[in-house]
């Protein structure tokens, strides 16, 4: 028979599923957190280095009080456009902050075309460590958090024994499972996840194109399509547009082709998924064998049109870990933001209320591992 609950366990668990309602209405609606503004809460952000010598990094650093001693979140994103830190995960940085976290987010100054590799996942590394060294975090008090293609690299860090021993968790936000299901769906459409067609970003065809030019055609002008795709990428549209507007044809036509999605042609995707194949063996998730350890808790929307959810189902089902895995699919999340409450109330109350019990355990698994597992006094003394 399990040991119940006592009532200060009862207690502290009520606190943090209050905590864990207002941390996930903070990151839904990140509106919210700025009125706490009036009320004092303010969040300091600065780069700071970690590290030292040939192992010192750049990172973002999130806290109200920068020297106070507290446990840390590290957020892995997985592009370095934007400075690889924006959307979603600033809005989680600021909420966790709240919460009483410092958060960490690598900056890859160094990524070429914008797509994390194998260098990344190496500074990756060195970051954690220099990170868990810090005076300011607390011993063995570190969560991991990946974002979008970060994810199979957050989990691939967290296969370090030293890295290992210093995180509580790990929290995945849209993670991938293979590169070439990625690449599949970004052109072919195909998901399993939802009923209905999901239409891809044509961020997705963009971001792989633009890793893959030196491999497509060699008549192609390699510089102007790059120059267009990076702005493109990075939110520039006019800038964009004016760049297709001044190439030369064969290249206006491959690069509208690849934004439609249409009229690709199969050799530019086997071109695509041979690449991704050379980059299995370091940046999937999938060819981690080792147990883990951690609790494993991901997040997929059902809709998202960047990274497809058939990506999680799979991921769930091939990672061992003894804490456990838990994938939650949600209606209200498309990649890196949620839906508005009023598109449909109904399933917005219930995404929020499920998303909540993630950060409800991510939030307890920080203190124990064993009181989830513990039954309420009152369910004790009914058996």
């Amino acid at each position: 028979m399990k040991q119940a609950r006592t009532f200060k366990e009862s207690g502290f668990l009520a606190r943090k599923r209050l905590s864990s309602i207002l941390l996930t209405a903070f990151v839904v609606k990140p509106r919210f957190l700025i009125l706490m503004s009036r009320f004092g809460f303010t969040v300091r952000r600065e780069q700071i280095i970690v590290g030292s010598g040939d192992d010192s990094a750049l990172v973002l650093h999130y806290s109200q009080s920068p020297t106070e001693k507290k446990p840390a979140f590290i957020l892995i994103s997985g592009s370095s456009l934007h400075g690889g830190f924006y959307g979603l995960s600033n809005h989680l940085a600021r909420a966790l902050t709240f919460f009483g976290f410092h958060v960490f987010a690598p900056v890859f100054n160094n990524t070429k075309d914008c797509l994390l590799k194998q260098n990344s996942l190496e500074a990756l590394k060195k970051i954690i460590k220099g990170v868990a060294e810090l005076d300011i975090v607390e011993p063995n008090k570190i969560g991991l958090c990946g974002e979008s293609f970060g994810s199979g690299m957050t989990l691939l860090t967290a296969e370090d024994s030293e890295i290992n021993r210093n995180i509580r968790l790990i929290l995945l936000f849209s993670p991938y499972a293979t590169l070439e299901a990625a690449i599949h769906f970004a052109f072919s459409m195909k998901s399993t996840c939802n009923e209905n067609q999901i239409v891809p970003d044509p961020y997705l065809r963009m971001l792989f194109a633009l890793n893959t030019l030196d491999n497509i055609n060699p008549s192609l002008d390699k510089a102007v399509l790059r120059q267009a795709f990076l702005n493109y990428l990075k939110d520039r549209y006019d800038w964009a547009i004016d760049d297709i507007r001044n190439i030369g044809k064969r290249e206006r036509n491959f690069f509208l082709s690849v934004l439609r999605g249409t009229d690709v042609g199969e050799p530019i995707i086997t071109t695509l998924c041979n690449d991704a194949e050379k980059l299995r063996n370091v940046l999937s998730p999938l060819t981690i064998q080792s147990n883990l350890e951690k609790p494993i808790l991901i997040v997929h929307g059902i809709t998202d049109n960047v990274i497809n959810c058939d990506q999680s189902k799979i991921l769930a089902e091939a990672i061992t870990s003894s804490g456990g895995v838990t994938a939650h699919f949600s209606p209200i999340l498309q990649h890196q933001q949620f839906f508005s409450f009023w598109s449909n109330p109904w399933r917005w109350i219930i995404g929020f209320s499920q998303l909540s019990e993630i950060f409800f355990k991510t939030l307890v698994y920080f203190q124990t591992y064993d009181l989830l597992k513990r039954p309420a006094q009152a369910d004790q003394s009914n058996q």
